[in-house]
């Protein structure tokens, strides 16, 4: 069912404005038309940009809440990140005084600035006070119009990247892990993105270096979490007897896991690994730094 806000004070009709499509792109890349609710291909490293045009027929507006000329009218566009439990106006735009107008909005998401999923929300509002009386507006910040539902979109997209959630290990018991692994090994044939979770401390002093990887520092904290991340999956995998096969259906944690253990350490099966780990387990060890590149 759905849920209507009631103002106490006029608001514009939606026939006054045309919010357009939005576009998203990383980096480098192209512009892309974001069609469905996940940015495909999206990595924590990433600088993420998005893009919509709105059109707006601002007299019509004005006269709807009854809003003269001279009283600041802004576009913004609100970005709510419920990982990082931030809410924050990504942009903002003035109107003009009267005619129709069109705004080319974009909100640029640094690396390490978003997790999880966002939700957009378009929105005209007063930028000041506007002495009136009821059921004028009046108090600044006032939501004029907006969007009839907000934008929200998960960042983890649908490829193979890796599951990467910000948390605050110290709530878990773990104050002093920049990382953690968390890997389900009870089911092959699970999709490797529900099976398996990468927890980065969110109140670890080296969290920034580790997530925007700009830094000497912040590269080798990522080759190290790499190395970490591939020896525990792996090795956790053989300790558990977990099932893996060449045949495997792709996306699989059995099939991400058959494709580590044979193409990038060389080994035939996990029993390999239990083995090696009792007799042969500096071979072992440097087979996973030389499988993860460390330090390269």
């Amino acid at each position: 069912m759905s849920t209507i806000t009631a103002y106490p004070y006029l608001t514009a009709p939606e026939e006054v404005w045309s919010p357009g499509p939005w576009f998203y792109s990383l980096g480098e890349g192209p512009r892309t038309h974001l069609a469905h609710d996940f940015i495909n291909g999206w990595d924590y490293q990433a600088q993420l940009e998005l893009a919509c045009e709105v059109a707006i027929d601002v007299g019509a507006l004005r006269s709807s809440v009854r809003i003269s000329r001279g009283h600041d009218l802004d576009l913004i566009v609100l970005v709510d990140c419920p990982a990082f439990r931030e809410r924050w106006v990504g942009f903002r735009a003035p109107l003009t005084d009267s005619g129709e107008q069109v705004i080319s909005c974009g909100v640029s998401l640094p690396p390490a600035s978003i997790a999880e999923r966002i939700s957009l929300e378009r929105q005209v509002v007063l930028r000041g006070e506007h002495p009136a009386p009821p059921p004028l507006p009046s108090r600044k910040g006032s939501i004029l119009l907006r969007d009839a539902r907000s934008r929200s979109v998960a960042v983890e997209g649908d490829g193979g990247r890796f599951p990467v959630e910000l948390v605050d290990l110290s709530a878990m018991g773990y104050p002093d892990a920049l990382w953690m692994l968390d890997v389900d090994t009870s089911d092959a044939d699970r999709a490797f993105l529900a099976a398996v979770r990468l927890y980065v401390n969110s109140s670890h002093d080296a969290k920034s270096d580790l997530l925007e990887a700009g830094t000497p520092r912040g590269r080798d904290l990522v080759s190290a979490m790499g190395w970490d991340v591939l020896r525990q999956l792996v090795v956790r995998s053989a300790i558990s007897g977990l099932d893996v096969r060449p045949d495997q259906e792709e996306g699989t944690l059995g099939a991400v896991v058959w494709s580590l253990l044979h193409n990038r350490l060389g080994y035939d099966q996990l029993a390999d690994i239990v083995a090696a780990l009792e007799t042969t387990a500096e071979d072992l060890e440097s087979r996973f730094q030389s499988a993860a590149g460390l330090f390269t």
